[in-house]
């Protein structure tokens, strides 16, 4: 039997913990704009195209805000604590 299950993942390695809080924020923008892609160059939708920016940016400036540090520094609190 697996020491972890799909709903109970391994912890991350040193390096991913590591990179974690760089990354998280990362992550988020090019979702975020995988979505913009899709709805300007595949529905064409102005509306929708609309919202997937803000979806990108509003997040983004959050992530450079106070909360969004707050955040990524607790990611990496979490991971440094988690090696030990």
């Amino acid at each position: 039997m697996p020491a972890w299950t799909a709903t109970d993942p391994p912890p991350l390695s040193p390096a991913e913990s590591k990179a974690l809080p760089a990354l998280l924020p990362l992550v988020h923008a090019e979702f975020a704009l995988s979505e913009l892609g899709y709805f300007h160059g595949v529905t064409r939708s102005a509306e929708n195209s609309r919202l997937a920016y803000e979806y990108y940016v509003g997040p983004a400036e959050w992530f450079a805000g106070e909360g969004g540090r707050r955040l990524l520094d607790l990611c990496g609190a979490s991971g440094a604590a988690a090696r030990g």
